[in-house]
């Protein structure tokens, strides 16, 4: 993360260190000839573009960072979503295995009222149903979650 954080300002201070080396280097005044080359295009008004050029450079770099950190965070709500899914499933399925064993006690049991045990079959049944249509949520919206464990029709 922090290469990729550093990258683009790491360019940006290479090119613009070379550019300095090259221009002292070769006697070269870069603003001078940038500010004569503008003096005679003065018919162009090329300079009076130059200004709110910038500016509106400014703002979209601007922009530009804050809808990164948006979908930086974004992404970090998501993964933190998605563990704590499947930390639920993980422990619902577990206590649904566990529960098997009084499934077993109570078949092994007189006297013991076969449908409890059918009513029971039917709740571990649902509950497995909605953990997988959990599972299978595409996206993580409020709505899409609840709807995947509504009741079945």
């Amino acid at each position: 993360m922090k290469i990729r954080r550093f990258t683009i300002p790491i360019f940006g201070l290479i090119l613009s260190s070379a550019l300095y080396i090259a221009t002292v280097v070769s006697d070269f005044d870069l603003f001078e000839r940038l500010c004569s080359f503008l003096a005679t295009r003065e018919h162009l008004e090329l300079d009076e573009f130059i200004v709110p050029f910038f500016i509106l450079l400014c703002f979209v770099c601007v922009n530009e960072i804050i809808w990164r950190k948006k979908l930086e965070v974004e992404n970090e709500k998501n993964s933190i979503h998605k563990a704590t899914l499947w930390s639920s499933q993980y422990v619902l399925n577990n206590f649904l295995n566990q529960m098997l064993i009084f499934k077993q006690t109570a078949e092994h049991t007189p006297d013991f009222n076969p449908a409890v045990l059918a009513l029971f079959d039917d709740i571990v049944d649902d509950a497995q149903k909605q953990i997988e249509a959990l599972n299978n949520v595409e996206s993580l919206s409020e709505e899409e979650i609840r709807n995947s464990v509504l009741p079945y029709s």
